[in-house]
């Protein structure tokens, strides 16, 4: 009598190959259920059978065997299948959150950029301007343009018959932050600084709104810059890298003067940019400036003849 354990064991295997659709042979189905070709042509009545069912001859056992391989491969395929289905819903999801954060970062700046605009109250502005003069900030303009005016007479005196305008210059630095209701705050409380007051808004000769990347030289050519017009020149230092930031500016100066407002766009391009932050910094501060540098990239938006400018200034 056949061992049940080998017959049990290569039926297993005839049943697995013929759901697979492979060709039989005694060969095969010894090297596949590993037992000796000789086992399989034993004269044992058992053996004979398996000789038959090799050949073709069906068998229960077989049979079953071909079921439990065929459902087998059905659950594998559904687990498959449920495990894309998984995935796909995982994606959606991810992209489905970075929707909401998108948009949850909109609705706060929005929310601060209406909280920044309730807070300008004339009270505020009227006490920031007291504090300003209290602190000496009138002494301190006399006191720079006395230098100035001393400076213009002795260009008469030395210089050109026609002594260059006579200019003083005042700076609003915006922050470098992603978030426009930040720097919006930012802006309005430097305007309320270095303009407080209606005389000194009359005394404003030009304005020059900057933009352009982090690094790419703005703050240095508004230091460079002489100024042709006589009067206050107001520099208004950032990246202002789109066209709603820009136009609130030039909407809010042109509330308080009638000078004339220019957009200076600083064109160094981000691989210029990445290259002098590299060499002006080093660890921590190199990879902050990267990211800045990268993320107003992505979001720069050129500047436009349509926007509320007098004039485009291509540095």
């Amino acid at each position: 009598m056949a061992n049940r354990d080998l017959l049990d064991r290569v039926y297993a295997c005839i049943g697995t190959m013929r759901s697979r659709g492979d060709k039989l042979n005694v060969e095969k189905v010894a090297m596949t259920a590993g037992v000796a070709r000789a086992t399989l042509y034993l004269p044992d009545p058992d053996w004979r059978e398996v000789r038959a069912v090799i050949e073709g001859k069906t068998s229960s056992r077989v049979k079953l065997v071909e079921i439990e391989v065929t459902g087998a491969s059905k659950v594998q395929r559904k687990v498959a299948e449920l495990k894309e289905r998984v995935a796909s819903a995982e994606g959606e999801l991810q992209a489905l959150r970075r929707d909401a954060e998108k948009i949850y970062r909109i609705l706060v700046d929005q929310l601060q950029y209406y909280v920044a605009l309730a807070a300008e109250t004339p009270a505020k502005t009227a006490n920031r301007a007291k504090q300003l003069k209290e602190a000496g900030h009138d002494k301190q303009e006399i006191k720079q343009l006395r230098a100035e005016v001393a400076l213009l007479q002795q260009q008469v005196r030395n210089g050109p018959a026609e002594p260059a305008a006579l200019t003083t210059k005042r700076y609003i630095t915006l922050p470098a932050s992603s978030y426009w209701a930040y720097t919006l705050a930012s802006f309005m409380d430097q305007l309320a600084e270095v303009i407080p007051d209606d005389p000194v808004a009359k005394t404003i000769g030009a304005v020059y709104v900057l933009c352009g990347l982090p690094k790419a030289g703005k703050t240095t050519w508004a230091r460079e810059h002489k100024s042709q017009v006589p009067g206050v020149a107001l520099y208004v230092d950032g990246t202002a890298h789109t066209a709603e930031q820009r136009r609130f500016i030039a909407d809010r100066l042109r509330k308080i003067t009638n000078a004339p407002i220019h957009c200076v766009r600083v064109r160094a391009d981000g691989p210029t940019c990445v290259a002098r932050s590299g060499r002006r910094h080093r660890g921590a501060a190199h990879i902050e400036a990267l990211h800045a540098i990268e993320m107003v990239a992505a979001e720069f938006e050129e500047v436009s003849l349509t926007e509320p400018f007098n004039f485009i200034v291509l540095a």
